[in-house]
């Protein structure tokens, strides 16, 4: 009759029965640790699945674009160049600043503007008042800030420094454009969405054709 499995065991040496032991212990181990391990992954999945918050401000650091509407020959949008860079600066991948000049501009007096100001953000000339019509920009300055899929987060003032033609204040009490993108980048609507532009009114063309 052949032996029982522990009758098998006990007839091994005793070092053997020991080196058996430590070995099923490690597979034991390696088998909890294995589970522990597998659990852990699935649960981190379920809580990336359940914040959708931070994969939409994941997407929103990748899409605002600030875009403002300038002139050359504009004084408050001279003025506002340094503060255009400064928010630039401050959020740097999370939000692209994109000029827009309005008019049918020599690319000597961009470049002039552009080197003058030391601009580093993106400039685009709108010869044809396309980018004037689609956001219907009447001032410059004028800010729109939108995500990829052209939701308009803020439009007006990029602060409240000038009130008026010519009148400023001494210090700025209101961030417009800065409280807005930490709210869109929060996922949140701003607390204020649309002021009133102070600067230069953007002189469309004339679309009336004159009779011969």
């Amino acid at each position: 009759m052949p032996a029982a499995p522990a009758d098998v065991v006990r007839a091994l040496p005793y070092s053997t029965r020991i080196y058996l032991r430590v070995s099923s212990c490690n597979v034991k181990f390696l088998a909890i640790a294995l589970v522990v391990l597998i659990s852990c992954l699935f649960s981190g999945s379920n809580l990336l699945a359940q914040n959708p918050a931070e994969s939409s401000k994941t997407n929103l650091e990748q899409s605002l674009t600030a875009i403002v509407f300038l002139a050359v020959d504009c004084p408050i949008s001279q003025k506002y160049v340094g503060e255009l860079k400064h928010i630039d600066s401050l959020f740097q991948s999370a939000v692209t600043i994109k000029g827009i000049l309005p008019g049918k501009l020599k690319q000597e007096e961009v470049d002039q503007f552009i080197n003058e100001y030391n601009i580093d953000f993106p400039i685009t000339v709108d010869r044809e008042y396309e980018m004037v019509k689609k956001y219907n920009a009447t001032i410059t300055p004028e800010v729109f800030l939108i995500d990829n899929q052209n939701h308009i987060y803020y439009q007006g003032a990029i602060d409240n420094w000038f009130f008026d033609l010519g009148k400023y204040r001494q210090q700025v009490t209101q961030h417009y454009l800065i409280d807005a993108i930490h709210a869109a980048l929060e996922g949140k609507s701003p607390a204020i969405s649309k002021t009133e532009s102070v600067g230069c009114i953007i002189q469309r063309p004339s679309s009336k054709k004159h009779p011969k």
